[in-house]
Formats: C-alpha cells, sequence, structure tokens
C-alpha cells in the first residue's frame, strides 16, 4: 500500500514537470534542447536506452499476465516514463481495471500533448 502511494505520488510530481517542460518548450523545442551539446546527446542517449529496456519488460509482463500494455508503451514513447510508473501503478490491479486505467490515461495525456502541440 506504501508502495503504490509513494509510486502515485511520483507519478504525479513527473506527469506535471513533463506536462510544464511541453507547455514551455514542445515536442519540437525538448528535442533541440535535448540534442544541443555533447552532455545533453549522451543524456537523450541514455534516457532511450533506459526507456527501451523498460518497454521490453513492460511488454514481456504484460505477455506473461496476458495483459495489454499497449497504452503504456504509447504513454512512453509521448511522455517518456510517464508510461512506465502508470503501468507500475496499476499492473497489480484487475485486468478490467488497468485495461479502463491505461486506455482513459492514454486518451487524457495524448490530448494533452495536441493541445500544447497546437499551442506552440
Amino acid at each position: 500500500m506504501v508502495q503504490r502511494i509513494v509510486l502515485g505520488g511520483v507519478l504525479v510530481v513527473f506527469t506535471a514537470a513533463t506536462i510544464s517542460v511541453l507547455a514551455e518548450y514542445g515536442y519540437v523545442g525538448f528535442y533541440e534542447a535535448a540534442l544541443a551539446n555533447s552532455a545533453t546527446r549522451l543524456t537523450f542517449l541514455d534516457l532511450a536506452i533506459s526507456l527501451g529496456l523498460i518497454s521490453v519488460w513492460m511488454i514481456h509482463d504484460a505477455w506473461s499476465s496476458r495483459r495489454s500494455c499497449v497504452p503504456f508503451l504509447l504513454l512512453t514513447v509521448l511522455f517518456g516514463g510517464v508510461g512506465p510508473l502508470l503501468y507500475l501503478l496499476v499492473r497489480a490491479s484487475p485486468v478490467g481495471v488497468q485495461r479502463t486505467t491505461g486506455g482513459v490515461a492514454l486518451v487524457v495525456l495524448s490530448g494533452v500533448a495536441v493541445a500544447l502541440t497546437i499551442a506552440r
């Protein structure tokens, strides 16, 4: 129970930070900043490798429990660590709850991404 509360708190803070950065810079500005110099390129590469490994783990974990991780993978592509954090938060839930939570989160965060992109 404590783990879920901590994980939920981390998810809320990280999601707010992600939305804030996207609102300020947009996706194009984020990539420009991430690729600005060798230090930021290394950090970006490290992030890409880490998220790739986490995504492979999510696929195997979801496959072994006969669940879908597609919404969480899409969230990972759009918002980085938000996808895996949400996956970990709901993975112990019943299948119907996981599908509902993942689908709703994907729709809401995708709408935010589209709105932020249009606003830029």
